[in-house]
């Protein structure tokens, strides 16, 4: 009888610990896709003038694409292509103008001392990340388009 007893206050105990951690879960569950998370996070590498890597608290690589602005690309792609249609270059100019882009972003990266917070936003078709990082108070979005070679931009998918 008190075997019987102790295996069901256990069996209880169980239960409830059980459904405290499900609800833990729940109400302090991290999706790092969370359109509406903001982090703090920790430079890995700069991808390009207008996509970077971070790492969050959870140590995941998150590759973000900066929302609201567009770099010249790095290589010759067919959007690198496009680029040079449009804006009546060549493509090696593109090239040139994506490095620079990249360049900047990683120089200021490099010498920022501030905290990184990430505003996501959502994410796109190639399962980025869209937000804004913050160095500080600076927007690094901002910032690359005053000084950084690239345009603003409305981001469609």
């Amino acid at each position: 009888m008190i075997k019987g007893t102790i295996k069901m206050k256990k069996s209880i105990y169980l239960s409830i610990a059980t459904v405290l951690l499900i609800c833990a879960a729940t109400v302090f569950g991290y999706n790092k896709y969370n359109q509406y998370a903001t982090q703090k996070v920790e430079l890995v590498r700069v991808i390009d003038g207008d996509t970077v890597v971070v790492s969050n608290f959870l140590h995941q690589d998150l590759h973000i694409r900066l929302i609201g602005i567009d770099c010249y690309e790095t290589s010759a792609i067919q959007r690198a292509y496009k680029q040079a249609y449009e804006n009546k270059i060549s493509i090696d100019e593109v090239l040139k103008r994506g490095q620079e882009s990249t360049n900047i972003l990683n120089e200021f990266l490099e010498q920022n001392n501030e905290q990184l917070v990430l505003d996501a936003k959502g994410t796109d078709k190639y399962n980025r990340i869209l937000g804004i990082i913050y160095a500080g108070k600076t927007n690094i979005n901002e910032y690359m388009v005053k000084y950084g070679l690239c345009a603003k931009f409305v981001y469609n998918g």
